[in-house]
């Protein structure tokens, strides 16, 4: 199987620069691959949603080699300073971005039993299993433990915190996840033994099961994980190759 090689994160964005050239310019260096091994980089979204007609070059140098193959296609982030935030906003704060494109619609923080707690500036500006930035104050008859963010009650504009990082409603042990899309095509064989990733620079989680039927992806974690967020990547692996991945859906906890 023809694969591609990824070692470090300015070969990866240079490859996903590339999936935009023809196949006729790619047919000379490399033939198709039908994955991507990925070696120490383990990127989550954006090459799990690559198809293998996307991909033909095969690469295992360093930056600077990436870098010459770069200038050599033309390609205008060439020379382009390396990047380890996030790259397409810039250095600014994360909630200033959001704030031009999505409303502030303030609503009520509660407890699982319904206690209020605070008042949040917006559910889009809050994340499953966020700690910092939450906004809550000593409570009365509350703990000195932290408050993390465990879910949204979309109906009623309200987010749901809890007190403990390990919360039984941030430890999940099954999920769902819709639109798999496998980058061969096609899924591994039937109990095929596969590793996850829910979150960025997560270690491999081990799959105790898993299924796909219409496009969405039945899973159960060998051990249970931590805030696995609806609406982020599941990214499924085989050693150093990447399969593919679903966007999660759901997650079922451990109190549920």
């Amino acid at each position: 199987m023809t694969s591609i090689v990824i070692k470090g994160l300015l070969p990866l964005f240079v490859v996903l620069a590339c999936c935009a050239f023809s196949q006729a310019q790619w047919d000379t260096i490399i033939p198709r691959p039908a994955a991507v091994e990925v070696g120490e980089a383990k990127p989550l979204t954006l090459i799990s949603i690559i198809t293998a007609e996307d991909l033909a070059v095969r690469y295992e140098g360093d930056d600077p080699e990436v870098r010459a193959i770069a200038e050599r296609l033309g390609l205008h982030n060439a020379r382009k300073k390396d990047s380890t935030g996030i790259c397409f906003i810039g250095e600014r704060p994360f909630r200033e971005f959001l704030n031009r494109y999505l409303p502030m619609k303030p609503g009520a923080i509660e407890t699982p039993d319904g206690q209020r707690v605070g008042e949040h500036v917006g559910l889009s500006f809050y994340t499953l299993g966020q700690r910092k930035g939450i906004g809550i104050g000593g409570q009365r008859d509350a703990d000195d433990r932290p408050w993390y963010v465990a879910g949204k009650d979309l109906a009623r504009n309200v987010l749901i915190v809890v007190q403990g990082h390990d919360h039984p409603l941030l430890i999940a042990e099954t999920m769902l996840a819709d639109d798999m899309h496998w980058i061969a095509g096609s899924a591994p064989p039937p109990g095929a033994s596969l590793t996850v990733r829910t979150r960025y620079r997560q270690q491999d989680v081990a799959v105790a099961r898993w299924q796909v039927h219409d496009g969405r992806l039945e899973l159960e974690f060998e051990s249970p994980q931590w805030a696995v967020t609806p609406g982020q990547s599941a990214v499924l692996y085989q050693g150093e190759v990447c399969l593919g991945g679903a966007f999660i859906a759901q997650a079922q906890c451990v109190s549920a």
